[in-house]
């Protein structure tokens, strides 16, 4: 893989993350999108370090969980691991680069529901992200459309700065779910997440 040539490796390394994100996920690999978020996909803390593994295994190269988790999809990840193969890229750079990323999502709705009666919102628990809610969609019937907060300095917006005034927090996050108030809409937050939601 190391031997192809730009932008033919990156193709390589996009297919072979696909492959190993699928195996971790156990999930098919033609289920996955390479441009859809790793949030989105079901990528956490715990399948990022079996991805961090097997990457330094098999290309030689060493990502943080910052990369992982501030890489916005498989394909940009890709991008990053040939950066590194062709020298162009170091972590210390990469973890530099990463203070100023930019605003990520508020609010995921991994499955949109244009039909909804209800949307949910899910507020993760203190140091937790949208994927510890990843699997509730399958519980819910069409009715409900589920949407998960991601608060900055959690999974894929591990890069930006957290907010720790409570008030700041609150009055932003009214900000973000006044956009999704067309229809009737319930909170749902898990620990100090529902300290949060009230």
């Amino acid at each position: 893989m190391k031997e192809a040539l730009p932008p033919k490796r990156v193709d390589h390394i996009s297919s072979y993350l696909l492959e190993r994100i699928a195996q971790t996920l156990r999930v098919p690999a033609a289920d996955l999108d390479e441009f859809a978020q790793l949030g989105d996909l079901g990528v956490d803390s715990l399948t990022s370090v079996e991805i961090q593994l097997w990457v330094r295994s098999d290309l030689e190269v060493e990502l943080t969980i910052e990369h992982l988790f501030t890489s916005p999809s498989i394909r940009d990840l890709a991008i990053l691991v040939d950066q590194f193969i062709e020298g162009k890229s170091n972590g210390s750079e990469q973890g530099e680069k990463d203070v100023s990323v930019k605003n990520g999502r508020w609010v995921i709705c991994q499955q949109p529901r244009p039909e909804a009666k209800l949307r949910l919102f899910c507020f993760p628990y203190a140091g937790g992200g949208a994927s510890a809610f990843k699997s509730w969609n399958e519980f819910f019937s069409d009715d409900i459309e589920l949407c998960i907060l991601q608060m900055p300095g959690r999974e894929e917006r591990l890069g930006e700065k957290l907010i720790t005034d409570m008030s700041q927090l609150v009055d932003v996050l009214v900000e973000e779910i006044t956009t999704y108030s067309d229809r009737p809409f319930a909170f749902f937050g898990h620990s100090m997440g529902a300290i949060v939601g009230l």
